[in-house]
């Protein structure tokens, strides 16, 4: 029987039922209890996540450091207090802000201080042994004291944003209580900060409340209550917020939740808390050898769940949480957080978690107000920041106009948002999302720059003067361009598919013929804008979002290769002034220029994303993986696209590769199960694919399940590619099988089960649950330790897949393997 520690199942029970924890007793749930066996049998989605948990032997001082807790609203962080014998738990909530519009959106639209609990203690505290369980989203541990110690178990109840805090005191601590203060509603931004600014009044306190009104109206209540039972006791809170209305309102619908969660069955409430995030993370599951890498890649699944829900605040630059010191970032910004701070839900197959396609789906209407009044047609849309979730920049912002003497860095912000929601589009081929939410707002986004462009002496549609974000204001600036050129070819290309006679697509058409090339340099590829070279480091990749996320150019074409090796090359040459997310967007790059053995590992980019800062390879006393960065710093968006420029299979985009992550060091397989490709080519269910790595003279080293050796004609061990059906193809919900290019396109009909086809170019290998042949055992961990060999990033890769068709149910059983094609 595999050995365990009690690391790995810290709170026993845990690994079962919550009855387990709670019956008897409606605060046993922090009682100690025996670790369990661990039956060889134990499901390994929970196995492998339970193991990512992070675990804190010395007390966090600061909310640098802390746990934390959310479901994407309420946030909570549990660090040292000011006195000795306290602890502090932060609470905050991304639905609570100012109404102020008559400011730009980082003052008027601020994000609000709340306040927080103190616990406070007998004794002063000597020791703490805390454990964050990813897989059931809660915080576990004791406080040891000069007097005593304290069990306790804390979680944000995933559908009720109910804050759940038990304590079991020892004798000596049985005095431990909660109490809470309230923090001034004023915005912590002093950038732009108006003179006339006042913060909003103090609030009213109750028994049990704390009630905060806005000066524009509304507000919001902070309610709790204690329910004890002998010495332990259950702390139940909630936060109610509400814009318009009256804050009174807030008050009585606070206290009447918290009324209910104590009414209710504690075993169902957690249950249903847990039941949510065991099945979240089956929607994802990765294993690689690398465990702190993989660990990261756990941790980062959870503080996206954590952050945002579909139905919710789209992810702001501190997710829910908001550091007690305050800062600028009160608010979101669109000029590259966003988006990539929400890139990594489509790969993992986490569509629950798009509040970007929610919040244009819901708050279109306000797009109007970001475009300056002379150019506002009702065809055109613009999107300011900071904005609010609701995509207010402020009454009085607008982005200004090209040319013109308001230039400013914001008129790329909706294209480039539209980008991610089309990404869902294209991993979920839900018409719905192409017809209602893409297509309406991104013509009116193409309007608005179709406004600035001029025909040229070359015949050219040129752009007047914008600013690449971060750098310089230039002319036909890169930046822009390519996300005009984007935006056409979509507009018509799903034109088309919409079937909808647009009057407009003979100007997208217009427009995608006769733009402008980028300006280039014969040595450092393309530049900033027309006579803006990229002379200084440049954290922001503004300048090459031609290159990824959009896509325009493909590796794999000769013609297209050397001019993106040269611009990679030369923003890579100049890292000075890089942050995290810089190394995650090279990493991408890693994936496709075809010189991945030369190229950095996974593991050193995040060391590099974290600063620098090493971190415990047994995640005690911090949590890994960079999860929060230094003070000052965006807490969100940098892991989380490292996460997404990480390990795993992701979908290449239109007619480019499915990529598996440069895993670096000794990694010679990954599991992966499920994830989702463009095209609709997903879930993944129940794949298992194997990419290994080659010894000298081509001897394929330690050989998976469905390695066929190396390629006779590269020598080169050939990994396939785990693909999924497109649903909109014409062989819709019929099986597929397995394939090995010879350079052209494949077909086999599998004896009564009907037609499936796959255009597979020389040396791809596609699978599919049709036909099998030969079983694979699924899922599975990867141990750390065995024979595996450095090799080169390309085995990695599966070149080029084209069409697809495979059941849009996604079949579960076992992948099949064909002979040889070839």
């Amino acid at each position: 029987m595999t050995a365990f520690s009690r690391r790995h199942f810290v709170g026993a029970a845990a690994a079962g039922t919550s009855a387990l924890w709670l019956a008897g007793s409606r605060t046993a749930w922090a009682a100690a209890a025996p670790a369990p066996a661990v039956h060889p049998d134990t499901d390994i989605y929970e196995k492998t996540v339970r193991d990512a948990a992070m675990t804190w032997r010395t007390l966090p001082t600061g909310w640098q450091q802390a746990p934390f807790l959310a479901n994407g609203c309420l946030g909570a962080q549990l660090y040292a207090g000011k006195a000795a014998n306290t602890l502090k738990l932060m609470l905050s909530h991304s639905q609570v802000q100012d109404q102020r519009g008559q400011w730009r959106g980082g003052i008027g639209f601020s994000r609000l201080p709340i306040g927080y609990f103190t616990l406070t203690l007998a004794g002063e505290i000597t020791a703490v042994d805390w454990t964050l369980d990813l897989y059931d989203a809660e915080l576990r541990g004791t406080v040891t004291t000069t007097r005593g110690s304290l069990g306790f178990s804390a979680l944000v109840q995933n559908d009720t944003s109910a804050l759940l805090i038990s304590t079991r005191p020892t004798p000596g601590e049985e005095t431990a209580a909660w109490s809470f203060q309230w923090l001034p509603a004023a915005t912590t931004r002093s950038s732009g900060k108006p003179e006339d600014y006042t913060a909003n009044p103090d609030p009213r306190v109750g028994d049990g409340f704390v009630e905060q009104p806005l000066l524009a109206g509304g507000g919001w209540t902070t309610a709790w209550r204690e329910q004890r039972e002998g010495t332990g006791r259950l702390l139940a809170a909630h936060l109610v917020y509400r814009f318009p209305g009256q804050v009174s309102e807030t008050t009585t619908a606070a206290l009447r939740a918290v009324d209910r969660t104590l009414a209710a069955d504690p075993d169902r409430l957690v249950d249903r808390h847990r039941t949510w995030w065991h099945a979240y993370y089956r929607r994802s599951f990765l294993s690689v050898p690398d465990k702190r890498l993989q660990s990261f890649y756990l941790t980062q699944l959870y503080k996206l769940a954590a952050s945002t829900r579909a139905e919710g605040p789209t992810i702001s630059e501190w997710g829910p949480w908001f550091p007690e010191v305050g800062n600028n970032w009160t608010a979101v910004w669109w000029n590259l957080n966003v988006q990539i701070g929400m890139a990594p839900i489509h790969g993992s197959n986490h569509p629950e978690l798009d509040s970007v396609t929610g919040a244009f789906r819901r708050f279109e209407h306000n797009l109007p107000a970001s475009v300056p009044v002379d150019f506002r047609d009702g065809e055109s849309y613009a999107l300011g920041h900071p904005s609010d979730w609701q995509l207010r920049a402020g009454d009085t912002y607008d982005v200004g106009a090209p040319g013109s003497d308001h230039v400013s860095d914001n008129f790329g912000n909706l294209t480039w948002a539209l980008h991610n929601v089309w990404q869902s589009y294209r991993h979920s081929m839900d018409l719905s999302v192409l017809r209602d939410v893409v297509y309406p707002i991104l013509a009116k986004a193409i309007n608005f720059y179709a406004h600035f462009l001029h025909e040229g002496p070359d015949g050219r549609l040129h752009l007047l003067e914008t600013r690449s974000p971060e750098y310089a204001n230039a002319e036909d600036c890169t930046y822009d361009l390519s996300l005009v050129r984007w935006g056409v070819r979509t507009l018509i290309a799903s034109a088309k598919l919409l079937r909808n006679n647009d009057p407009r697509l003979k100007r997208w058409q217009d427009i995608g013929q006769r733009l402008t090339p980028y300006a280039e340099d014969p040595a450092a590829g393309v530049m900033i804008g027309k006579d803006v070279p990229l002379a200084d480091s440049h954290r922001h990749h503004s300048h090459l979002l031609w290159l990824y996320p959009l896509r325009e150019r493909n590796w794999d074409r000769a013609g297209d290769r050397d001019v993106m090796q040269r611009s990679m090359d030369h923003w890579v040459s100049m890292q000075q002034l890089w942050h995290g997310y810089s190394y995650a967007h090279r990493l991408v790059h890693v994936l496709g220029d075809g010189r991945a053995g030369e190229g950095p590992r996974l593991p050193d980019l995040l060391h590099r994303s974290e600063g620098g800062r090493g971190r415990p390879d047994d995640r005690q006393h911090d949590v890994p993986g960079g999860q929060e960065p230094r003070p000052g710093e965006p807490a969100v968006r940098r892991p989380v696209d490292a996460r997404h420029g990480g390990a795993g299979p992701r979908g290449g985009g239109e007619g480019l590769p499915v990529r598996l992550g440069p895993l670096g060091g000794r990694v010679d397989r990954f599991t992966a199960h499920p994830g989702r490709l463009p095209g609709g080519r997903g879930p993944l269910r129940r794949c298992h694919a194997l990419g290994t790595g080659t010894q000298r003279g081509g001897r394929p080293a330690d050989p998976g399940p469905l390695h066929r050796g190396p390629d006779r004609r590269t020598g080169r061990a050939r990994a396939p590619a785990v693909l999924a059906g497109d649903r909109t193809g014409p062989d819709h919900g019929r099986p597929a099988t397995r394939w090995h290019g010879g350079g052209h396109s494949a077909r086999r009909t599998p004896p009564g089960d009907g037609t499936a086809r796959c255009a597979v170019e020389r040396g791809v290998d596609a699978l599919g649950p049709a036909g099998l042949t030969r079983t694979d055992a699924g899922c599975r961990s990867l141990r750390t330790a065995g024979g595996g060999t450095r090799h080169s990033f390309a085995c990695y890769r599966a070149r080029r897949i084209a069409r697809w068709a495979m059941p849009a149910s996604g079949n579960s059983g076992p992948y099949a393997r064909y002979p040889s094609r070839s």
